[in-house]
């Protein structure tokens, strides 16, 4: 088998493409910060939330969301997390300390193009490694 080598063009472009991912890191920011994306036209149903709030209050938050900063007024918008910013508002309902949550903080989008993360966001990550949904 012949070996393949990238062009020039196509290795400078993939290691910037790296580079620029790789800058993205966790950030903790104030739940109180947090706002669910009004595009959000998924399924929370409230068993299935308070299930999850239960792992979350057992074994701690385990994944971090995806936000992005909309605008001048301070606040992140949720575009991956709605079920586990749901369950950890259920425990802090029920006097649970949750005031830092793990985010992603995304560039500022338009919403059409939030909107596609959103579905795209739900879409790969609905089902867990173990097939079952939680």
């Amino acid at each position: 088998m012949a070996k393949r080598e990238l062009s020039a063009v196509a290795f400078n472009s993939v290691k910037e493409a790296a580079k620029t991912d790789f800058k993205k890191q966790i950030t903790m920011i104030d739940f109180n910060l947090l706002k669910p994306n009004a595009q959000n036209f998924y399924s929370m149903d409230s068993d299935r939330i308070e299930l999850l709030a239960e792992d979350i209050e057992r074994q701690g938050l385990k994944q971090n969301l995806v936000v992005t900063k909309k605008g001048a007024d301070g606040f992140y918008t949720i575009i991956s997390g709605h079920r586990r910013y749901a369950a950890i508002t259920l425990l802090r309902n029920k006097g649970r300390e949750f005031s830092l949550m793990p985010c992603l903080i995304e560039g500022e989008k338009p919403d059409d193009e939030l909107e596609y993360d959103l579905i795209m966001g739900n879409a790969t990550q609905r089902v867990k490694r173990t097939g079952c949904e939680i």
